[in-house]
């Protein structure tokens, strides 16, 4: 299975496909890589940075 977390600031909302991942922003396994790679990347649902979300996740 291939999940796909975010396509640029695109929202996708198919039958057999969402983007953003509906619940990537619950889950650390996600969240702390994708902050090392890409903190500044804004998740489109949110309007926030993805380090806002990681270092709630880490520390909250």
């Amino acid at each position: 299975m291939l999940i796909f977390l975010l396509y640029g600031n695109h929202i996708i909302d198919e039958a057999d496909l969402i983007v953003p991942h509906p619940r990537m922003l619950e889950r650390a396994f996600v969240l702390i890589p994708l902050n090392d790679i890409a903190s500044d990347v804004v998740e489109p649902n949110s309007n926030e940075k993805i380090r806002e979300f990681s270092a709630y996740r880490r520390f909250g």
